[in-house]
């Protein structure tokens, strides 16, 4: 379903939640979840941008720097997305997870600058899958990164942005081999 519906404003963000899931779903596997807590972690990374359908496409779409206005516009998606899968009857931590999937371990994420335990583990784990696909792919306002500055990222700022047992098993597939996103 949100594949559908984001394809209809944009097709990178269907694309960005399909790999950013397969991601989320391997970490979860290297941190030794149980099947159904590894499908929620799938599923949740699948839904995470849902709330992006709140956001004006011509916003979403800009190639330059956005207003203050459109960036709050933009850091609202976590909040509209756990409301939108909350109205249609997902299993509760699943519009958790989707809200807190950009809160940061140090408390400097958003919507509601959580930190530490108070994030969910599932969330943690999306966070970091979400900025990894994101700095590996092309953006309409920047050139993608590429994959040794994401997981310079998300090491350096392991313990501080991100969880550091997640940060640790997300590098570590990429490292020894184990995980590479899936063609498009």
């Amino acid at each position: 379903l949100t594949t559908k519906i984001l394809e209809l404003q944009d097709c990178s963000e269907s694309e960005h939640d399909r790999r950013a899931a397969a991601l989320a779903e391997a970490v979860a596997r290297e941190l030794e979840y149980g099947p159904e807590r590894t499908d929620l972690v799938r599923a949740a990374a699948m839904l995470h941008d849902i709330g992006m359908i709140a956001v004006p496409a011509d916003v979403l779409k800009k190639s330059g720097a956005l207003t203050p206005e459109e960036r709050a516009l933009v850091r609202r998606h976590p909040f509209e997305g756990g409301n939108i899968v909350e109205c249609v009857g997902f299993p509760a931590l699943l519009p958790r997870i989707i809200r807190e999937h950009h809160e940061r371990v140090d408390g400097s994420g958003h919507p509601n600058g959580l930190s530490g335990d108070a994030i969910c583990e599932e969330a943690r784990i999306l966070a970091v899958a979400d900025v990894v696909e994101a700095m590996t792919s092309d953006r309409p306002y920047r050139p993608a990164p590429g994959l040794a500055a994401a997981l310079a990222e998300i090491e350096s700022r392991r313990g501080t942005l991100y969880d550091s047992r997640v940060a640790d098993a997300c590098v570590a597939l990429f490292r020894e081999g184990r995980f590479a996103f899936p063609a498009a």
